[in-house]
């Protein structure tokens, strides 16, 4: 249950938090559980629901526990890997653990994902074995919505629009309901020029997530793009209040300033 909500990403990471919990509850010995623990903890902080400094406090002690419990399941190299990759930055650490993770369950979506997408992609720059990893992922689990969902992440990576919209239509089929998809089509179509299409899409992930100053910078992007400057100012001044109320996210807000202009304020959130 825990998985089935966090794959979907942004608020609904929260539920998929609660059900991990509950499975340590019922057997603290439950080594995948406090692995996902620690897992949807880092998720949380990546979408903005979660500051750093909870998430490592959560994530690290979380992780330390599944690895004491069972160092040779592939869920805890996983785990580890995304420590030693965001907070340790330990690069030659998280590589070993995410192929390790990998040769312990070569069929297991995310260690594949995070070595493919995050470590090769993001951090190394190795685009074809970030590619080449992504892709596997969707021949593994090609029911995998979450899976064709960063497969097309990869692709926008190094600019094949053409075959990261394929990728994310076949994300956004196996799974309509996640935030995830939607927020990936809004990107992609604001990169083609399709800013009708973006601007649906953008308002579907913000009635999925209301608090979600990332969705409200694309609308302040297709905005602009489509000269309605006057709209674009008016949501940026709502990411403004919801980052005073709530102080999440201030990277989008920061976007979002410097998108309208405000370069002084842009650099104070960074």
């Amino acid at each position: 249950q825990g998985r089935t909500f966090s794959v979907h990403r942004g608020v609904a990471l929260t539920a998929g938090l609660e059900g991990f919990r509950t499975a340590t509850d019922l057997d603290p010995e439950y080594a995948r559980a406090s692995s996902a623990l620690a897992d949807s903890d880092v998720m949380l902080c990546l979408w903005g629901y979660m500051s750093p400094e909870e998430c490592w406090s959560n994530a690290i002690p979380a992780s330390r526990k599944a690895t004491q419990i069972d160092p040779d399941l592939s869920e805890t190299c996983h785990t580890r890997g995304i420590i030693a990759l965001l907070y340790e930055n330990d690069y030659q650490l998280a590589e070993s653990q995410f192929k390790k993770a990998i040769k312990l369950n070569p069929t297991n979506t995310q260690p594949r994902i995070w070595f493919g997408l995050f470590y090769c992609l993001y951090f190394q720059d190795n685009l074809e074995e970030g590619l080449k990893q992504c892709e596997i992922a969707t021949i593994n689990d090609p029911l995998s919505g979450y899976a064709h969902n960063c497969y097309a992440l990869a692709l926008i990576y190094v600019n094949r629009l053409d075959e990261a919209e394929k990728e994310s239509i076949q994300g956004l089929k196996l799974d309509p309901e996640s935030l995830f998809s939607h927020s990936l089509r809004s990107q992609i179509l604001t990169l083609k020029g399709n800013f009708k299409k973006a601007h649906v899409e953008a308002r579907i992930c913000l009635k999925l997530a209301p608090k979600g100053t990332q969705f409200m910078t694309y609308l302040i992007n297709i905005y602009l793009k489509t000269g309605k400057p006057e709209l674009a100012h008016k949501m940026y001044a709502q990411v403004e209040k919801i980052l005073k109320k709530d102080n999440i996210q201030p990277s989008y807000a920061a976007i979002g300033a410097s998108l309208v202009g405000e370069k002084e304020r842009a650099m104070q959130l960074f």
